[in-house]
């Protein structure tokens, strides 16, 4: 099974670190946002502030999509 999975650095180190999770394996990213757009400009701050500024116009809304649910915990704690 072929995965494709996003994250950020930070994070991905952390699993592949000394004592992580997946110590030792070491995984090509498949696109790089400061590869692709600059050490400042690729970073996710800048890509949202872009994203929120370009293409939503500066409007945010507190309006759900529905397009996707937690799992795996109780959410009716009376039952």
């Amino acid at each position: 099974m072929k995965l494709k999975l996003g994250m950020n650095a930070y994070r991905y180190e952390m699993l592949v670190k000394k004592g992580g999770p997946l110590e030792g394996r070491r995984v090509e990213p498949i696109w790089n946002s400061r590869t692709a757009l600059g050490d400042e400009e690729g970073t996710i701050r800048n890509m949202t502030i872009k994203y929120i500024t370009d293409v939503k116009k500066g409007k945010i809304t507190d309006e759900s999509n529905h397009n996707w649910q937690v799992i795996g915990i109780n959410s009716n704690p009376s039952n």
